[in-house]
């Protein structure tokens, strides 16, 4: 090379088994006495470098030669550059390239094994008083160890070409002191395990659990590794695996020399590009605030190029009563977890307001589901390459309202415990039976014939009354004509989980036996029409008051009296019409027309079709039906038990639901 820090795009001087002329073939280089050229070692070996000199002019018929033979030895830092939890042959030729290694501060507030609503924002302080991982010395549990990369220290044979009796050390250095380190026992081989297994062998004594280990912070001044630790490279040379996370922007190198009798012997670096997780990743903000508080960032991510990612996007979208804070943990969360199974993919993080009142407003938030999808959908067809969206919960009215009437177009449409009505987009899952067992009927509606009810009054009326438009039935099939559609539900989620003992308690902390939480999508459901917290005071299962019906007087109306005078609640006004907007429409739906089928997130769909993918969250298997849990997946008490609950998928330490992530990037090809 001719500079001894040459760029990833730099061609060299020359490669070995080459011979090059000055000015000759378009290669030139400096010839001057103070001129340098500097090696670079491949491959350990032998070699001999020669240089010629043949006089032309007056220096006709002079030559000089020289010769230096060169014994080279590896030695490297090489991370595991594609997380395929392998440092290996491809890795060890990426480090010789000098290619950056991008990562991240670890600037979250992780602790133990699950990690909720705020510990997951980036940008915690890390002051005294501070919340962020990477100040106290220590991994935090295992949601922190997420935020760790792998390096491998390969010496190779070096050591065996040094007399034992000879004082060896090895000293890192980073000049910033912006990075953190944990000691391991690993081996290039499983250098990636530490994110899937239970490692009991960290910490310079190697007696700590990978966990719970001590992390070092590695200074300009440079930190001298522990001899037990370099010892047992000089047993194993697959051995010297540290875990490493940022706790400052940088773009220093991190450095490693080895030094022999206290003398520098031998230097090489990892160049690094380390800051927010959320310069790596795009970012849509659909917010009413977005320009004052994180605005919306679609063009290239600073710490990772497009020139480094295949032509595929991946989203993602958050659901119900997640804070615009907490978005940028959602979408952080999902991109780290992402990339740490080898997402290649860009990654771009979907906020729009769904926190908008209180707990009880949900059907405000479906709104704002339906009215940000019109913004959404010319943003995201705007970007260039194929595209993969994913949202999680109530997101998917978001997603189902952007593909269904705003022709966002996505190659694949990845549901995550989707709170979205199962007739929407399969019929069969209606229920119409007036019967305790058909529990989306409230059950003050037990004896009143599905003829009375609001959720089917749209049979009474003709196509072409746009009342006939007032159901939640096959809503957003033409979503399957736009996109594939695959359903990961969970069979253990508890707030789509259907109440089967009757009507759930209105206030779950009322009852001293309840979870606020569960049944959550069911109760608004429910109590559509009811006038009463937690619902709302259009149609759905409220009576109208003061002409309220018996059962009996209600199943003897014929059509014509139910079309006219309903006994269900009877607002809005405007739903009394044949002529209704199509925004009305959906505002009815939302507020006054309750589902008569779970949601698709608590079921599989469309089975006799055959057109969707249903994958079972809580079903514990290698199938493609299902997702395996290899570790023991974190005790919910005896009301949940090993449950797969709601949103599991980001709060349980990526060592218990990494499976769902390698299943994300095959299915997406990510």
């Amino acid at each position: 090379w001719q500079s001894p820090n040459p760029a990833a795009n730099e061609t060299p001087l020359l490669i070995a088994g080459q011979t090059v002329t000055n000015g000759i073939g378009g290669v030139s280089w400096n010839t001057g006495s103070t001129a340098h050229v500097y090696l670079q070692a491949v491959e350990s070996g032998s070699a001999t470098l020669v240089y010629s000199f043949y006089g032309t002019g007056e220096a006709e018929g002079i030559v000089s030669r020289a010769s230096m033979k060169l014994t080279a030895v590896n030695i490297g830092i090489v991370p595991d550059y594609d997380r395929d939890r392998v440092i290996d042959s491809s890795d060890e030729a990426q480090s010789v390239t000098n290619r950056v290694l991008r990562w991240w501060i670890n600037d979250d507030a992780d602790n133990g094994d699950i990690s909720e609503e705020n510990n997951d924002i980036p940008g915690q302080s890390g002051g005294l008083f501070g919340s962020a991982n990477y100040r106290d010395s220590k991994v935090n549990g295992r949601c922190d160890l997420l935020d760790f990369f792998p390096v491998w220290l390969n010496l190779g044979d070096i050591l065996d070409h040094l007399p034992s009796s000879e004082s060896i050390s090895l000293c890192l250095r980073q000049a910033d002191a912006a990075i953190n380190a944990v000691y391991t026992d690993l081996c290039a081989t499983n250098a990636g395990a530490f994110l899937i297994e239970n490692i009991t062998t960290c910490g310079s004594s190697f007696d700590c659990n990978a966990h719970e280990a001590p992390t070092f912070q590695i200074t300009a001044d440079g930190v001298e590794l522990e001899e037990d630790f370099v010892a047992m490279i000089r047993t194993d040379q697959q051995k010297g695996v540290l875990l490493i996370e940022g706790r400052a922007a940088t773009q220093e190198p991190l450095v490693l020399e080895l030094l022999r009798n206290d003398v520098l012997f031998a230097k090489v670096e990892l160049p690094l590009s380390i800051s927010s997780v959320e310069d790596m990743f795009r970012w849509i903000n659909l917010r009413p605030d977005a320009d004052s508080y994180y605005p919306s960032r679609p063009n290239e991510p600073p710490n990772r190029l497009d020139s480094e990612t295949i032509d595929r996007t991946v989203f993602l979208a958050h659901g119900f009563l997640v804070s615009r804070k907490e978005a940028r943990g959602w979408a952080s969360e999902c991109f780290k977890r992402l990339y740490q199974s080898g997402m290649t993919a860009k990654f771009c993080g979907v906020t729009w307001r769904s926190d908008q009142g209180m707990s009880a407003d949900y059907y405000l938030n479906v709104r704002n589901a339906r009215d940000a999808a019109a913004q959404l959908a010319p943003i995201v067809n705007a970007m260039p390459g194929g595209k993969v969206w994913m949202a999680h919960s109530l997101g998917n009215m978001l997603s189902a309202y952007a593909i269904a009437d705003n022709n966002m177009a996505v190659d694949k449409y990845f549901a995550l415990n989707a709170a979205v009505a199962s007739e929407a987009y399969d019929v069969a899952t209606v229920d119409e039976s007036d019967s305790p067992l058909n529990y989306m009927q409230h059950e003050n509606w037990l004896g009143y014939s599905n003829r009375t009810w609001s959720a089917t009054w749209h049979k009474l009326f003709p196509f072409g009354d746009d009342r006939a438009k007032l159901t939640w039935r096959n809503r957003f099939t033409n979503v399957l004509e736009r996109t594939q559609l695959y359903n990961f539900w969970s069979s253990g989620d508890e707030v789509l989980e259907i109440a089967t003992d009757g009507t759930p308690f209105l206030v779950e902390f009322l009852n001293p036996w309840g979870d606020s939480r569960q049944y959550t999508w069911h109760k608004q459901e429910l109590y559509k029409g009811r006038n009463i917290i937690y619902g709302t005071g259009w149609a759905g299962w409220g009576f109208a008051y003061p002409t309220w019906q018996t059962a009996v007087g209600a199943n003897s109306s014929t059509d014509e009296i139910l079309q006219q005078y309903p006994i269900f609640e009877r607002d809005p006004s405007y739903m009394f019409t044949n002529a209704i907007l199509q925004a009305d429409v959906d505002n009815i739906l939302i507020k006054g027309i309750p589902a008569l089928s779970p949601p698709i997130g608590q079921k599989e769909i469309r089975k006799d079709q055959n057109d969707v993918a249903n994958i079972d969250m809580n079903k514990n298997t290698d199938d493609t039906d299902g997702v395996r849990r290899p570790n023991n997946w974190p005790w919910g008490g005896d009301r949940y038990e090993d449950r797969w609950l709601h949103s599991q998928l980001i709060y349980v330490a990526h060592h218990f639901t990494y499976k769902l992530y390698e299943k994300f990037i095959e299915m997406g090809d990510l």
